[in-house]
């Protein structure tokens, strides 16, 4: 029946949420106390320097690709490829986690869709793609997607260094979902995104949004806060990570010994990781309790977390590489302040580590109570 039995589920998720955790703890924890990263007082207190940190209004990456499908199935140009597609995701079996990512990645995949896309800004150079061209050879929607990155970094849609840089490795994803993004808030300032067709399914639908009210039972309301503070993570993440972005950047500029390797270390690496688990876990957050397979969340993730073993080991370089390069850090711009913020950034993913057991744990025990699942 797919229903995991009150035993199975406890011993398996609490087994999986401690396994990394214990693996990580004496890196992480062991011998003495160290003060924060940046921190001044040489007091021997690692949250000394653990401030609130600021957030603005967040998109998380789940509902960024669901905000994305949205989108795009208002242009009639795009929905004739994208509906389909959706379709074959929602009827198809995916296992215990359906990611809406996996619809704009075969979408994007073809090439010549992005290209349809770019058509739409009537820019010259874009006139000028050929989608028929190579259509017939094995290298077609690479071609194709040779051709909308050109495309993007004549319309100022794209840096060529970046392109040529991320285009056909890890980060060509992501860059994709910032530059589809950024074509259609273009679309949408010209008004020529048009209504959603009624009959097409809504991308909601595939992939729910967790809610909670008053009433709801409380393995909802913990899965709903697990989801919430998963989603703040990621969100803190992409702050240390565009602040590392833009250091390296402005350090580019200038000759400078600092070693930004060792200052953020294992970050993006982090970021990938939780990108991907802050997905599966909004997705099962908005499953019936019955569905909630939270014993399967780090399926074939678990390696992956041993980034956690690297990013504390790394932490007595970073910090010897960060408090040498604080001066130079603080008159760099950056969105954040090198002093308090950063050093609170560089903290979350020890305390996040420590968090996981016990949130996991709530929920087990709140199912239990309240369900036979």
């Amino acid at each position: 029946t797919g229903v995991t039995t009150t035993g199975v589920f406890h011993g398996r998720l609490a087994s999986l949420a401690l396994r990394f955790t214990a693996k990580c703890f004496p890196v992480c924890f062991g011998g003495p106390k160290r003060r924060a990263l940046g921190g001044g007082s040489g007091q021997d207190d690692t949250t000394s320097h653990a401030v609130s940190i600021r957030r603005g209004a967040y998109l998380s990456p789940y509902d960024r690709a669901v905000y994305m499908i949205e989108r795009l199935l208002r242009l009639p140009s795009m929905a004739t490829y994208l509906y389909p597609i959706l379709v074959d995701e929602n009827i198809k079996s995916t296992g215990r986690f359906k990611d809406p990512t996996s619809p704009l990645k075969t979408l994007f995949d073809r090439g010549y869709t992005l290209n349809i896309l770019l058509n739409e800004l009537e820019s010259p150079f874009v006139a000028t793609i050929d989608l028929y061209e190579l259509v017939d050879e094995p290298g077609y929607e690479q071609h194709q997607l040779e051709l909308f990155w050109q495309g993007c970094v004549s319309a100022g849609l794209a840096v060529s260094e970046e392109v040529q840089a991320k285009a056909a490795g890890e980060g060509g994803f992501e860059m994709a979902l910032a530059t589809v993004a950024g074509i259609l808030d273009l679309l949408q300032e010209r008004g020529r995104l048009g209504s959603p067709d009624p009959r097409y399914i809504k991308p909601r639908t595939v992939y729910p949004t967790a809610t909670k009210t008053t009433n709801s039972p409380r393995h909802t309301v913990l899965a709903c806060e697990l989801a919430q503070t998963e989603v703040a993570y990621v969100q803190d993440l992409e702050q240390l990570a565009g602040y590392s972005k833009s250091v390296r950047q402005q350090l580019d500029c200038v000759t400078s010994d600092i070693d930004t390797g060792a200052i953020f270390a294992h970050i993006d690496e982090l970021l990938a990781l939780h990108r991907l688990f802050s997905m599966r876990i909004q997705y099962l957050a908005a499953m019936p309790a019955d569905q909630q397979f939270f014993d399967a969340i780090y399926d074939h993730l678990l390696p992956q977390f041993d980034v956690y073993s690297q990013f504390c080991a790394s932490r007595n370089d970073a910090q010897r590489a960060y408090n040498a390069a604080l001066p130079v850090l603080r008159q760099l711009s950056g969105g954040v302040d090198p002093v308090f913020d950063v050093p609170s950034l560089f903290m979350r993913p020890v305390q996040r580590l420590a968090q996981y057991p016990l949130l996991f744990q709530s929920i087990v025990d709140a199912m239990c109570d309240s369900c036979s699942h």
